[in-house]
């Protein structure tokens, strides 16, 4: 008859420790959350570095600036709405057309689109003798002019779009 060994095996002991440990930190969490909970007390006095000072005196009114125009196409981007939009005009070729904007002013930026017979916009690249060029020039301080530049252009309607620079 052969003898049993009396005792526990190494890795029964390491389980043991770890469950151990793992019950001790489980019961530890659990009482330090119970006093965590605790009834609040009284807020304590702040000292000097928590005193507001006396308010100074409110200022004058300052003017009221210009209306704006609030509308969804002017505060969806860093671009406002143009200051002159002609809408869609149908020019003809090789000629000046004039566009009367009434913003009395030369300091101007000025855009252009064309549309196409089909309705598509075109965004031109402007004097680079292509087929989508045309130029504009301000003819006085409340008008700009627009010429297509060729007869082979396949658009027909243009679109002026034109913002004040403002004087600084």
């Amino acid at each position: 008859m052969s003898e049993k060994p009396k005792g526990i095996t190494m890795g029964l002991f390491i389980a043991g420790i770890v469950i151990a440990i793992l019950a001790s930190s489980l019961v530890s969490t659990i009482i330090s959350l119970q006093y965590s909970f605790g009834p609040k007390g009284e807020q304590g006095t702040q000292g000097v570095q928590g005193i507001q000072g006396i308010q100074g005196l409110k200022g004058e009114i300052g003017l009221q600036g210009p209306e704006g125009n609030v509308s969804l196409e002017n505060i969806s981007g860093w671009l406002p709405s143009p200051a002159y939009d002609s809408g869609w005009t149908l020019i003809s070729n090789s000629q000046w057309f004039n566009f009367t904007h009434g913003l009395n002013t030369t300091e101007l930026i000025v855009y252009i689109l064309h549309k196409d017979a089909q309705g598509i916009i075109i965004q031109p690249t402007p004097n680079s003798n292509t087929d989508t060029s045309a130029y504009w020039r301000i003819a006085s301080p409340n008008e700009i002019q627009v010429m297509k530049t060729f007869d082979i252009i396949q658009w027909s309607l243009v679109r002026v779009l034109a913002w004040k620079i403002p004087q600084t």
